[in-house]
């Protein structure tokens, strides 16, 4: 089953990482590839996969245990960053989102799309769902208030609807919630239009992987990133199965997301604020070659 799963998944990577080694595709290449899921891609997949999903059936408890683990492990991966590592306040702030905020959407989903049906992808997408509306939000808060003396409430939610993801999301849920039922082609479109999301990031993925020094700063980018691969899930476990008495069944999605690498998104958001993204990059990279044995090991549970 693991095989069937993640297999697939990797072999785009690998593809890509050949493919990059061979100088057929460079960093540009992996770019603008990247452009195309985050402006096209991710915001289609948040509109699909909203409009199927049935909002009754997600599990809180599962929530609450997520965000109490995402929240301890993203504050202790700001605080070792700054006063550590003494990086700047708001590259703290997202080495502290790289560590809370997992890539949920471009490799766990498409490795449980390829496992289960049901109650696992529910999960995972209400975790989705979860992140995009409120860890966006804490982190575009932080960053706001790093980089001005006052926030402006306006400008943080025009800076979250320039967010492609943000928008698919907030799109899919008033589709949901209103009811509205799309038409065929509509919904034929969102379908054919998402699938290319997961593999154009992970085939850019792989590129990068090819062309990266990982050896620069490799002892920030594996502490940091065992944070996120093995401290996040850890968390999680002691939190849903010794506080909230939650059973295995019940919590792997959970795990299966705690256990996934960095989000790429810590990447746009430097951009966006003008953060040098040299200590970032490497986390998103690092943190996905280890990933891969732990979330081989929450898939075999």
């Amino acid at each position: 089953m693991i095989t069937n799963g993640m297999l697939p998944i990797l072999l785009v990577v690998i593809c890509g990482f050949m493919l990059g080694r061979t100088n057929f595709f460079n960093l540009d290449s992996a770019r603008e590839m990247n452009r195309v899921v985050f402006f096209f891609g991710m915001p289609v997949l948040g509109i699909s996969i909203l409009t199927e999903v049935d909002f009754t059936l997600f599990n809180f408890r599962i929530l609450i245990s997520y965000l109490a683990a995402q929240f301890i492990t993203g504050l202790l991966g700001g605080w070792l960053a700054h006063s550590f590592w003494h990086y700047d306040f708001k590259t703290s702030i997202l080495v502290g989102m790289s560590t809370a905020l997992a890539n949920h959407v471009l490799f766990v989903l498409p490795i449980a799309e390829n496992l289960y049906q049901g109650y696992i992808i529910t999960q995972i997408t209400a975790i989705i769902v979860m992140d995009v509306i409120l860890v966006t939000f804490v982190i575009t808060f932080l960053l706001e208030y790093a980089s001005n003396s006052t926030i402006s409430i306006k400008m943080l939610f025009k800076r979250l609807l320039r967010i492609p993801l943000v928008l698919g999301v907030l799109t899919g849920l008033t589709i949901a919630i209103t009811g509205i039922n799309l038409p065929i082609a509509i919904l034929t479109f969102l379908k054919f239009s998402y699938s290319c999301a997961a593999p154009l990031a992970l085939f850019a993925l792989g590129i990068i992987l090819a062309k990266s020094k990982l050896t620069d700063n490799l002892n920030f980018a594996l502490n940091i990133s065992m944070i996120k691969v093995l401290i996040h899930p850890v968390l999680l476990a002691v939190i849903g199965f010794g506080v909230l008495e939650l059973s295995l069944d019940d919590l792997k999605p959970g795990l299966m997301v705690a256990a996934a690498p960095c989000g790429a998104m810590v990447l746009v958001f430097a951009s966006a604020y003008n953060v040098d993204p040299k200590p970032l990059a490497p986390l998103v990279v690092i943190s996905f070659l280890l990933s891969l044995p732990g979330l081989a090991l929450v898939i075999f549970l």
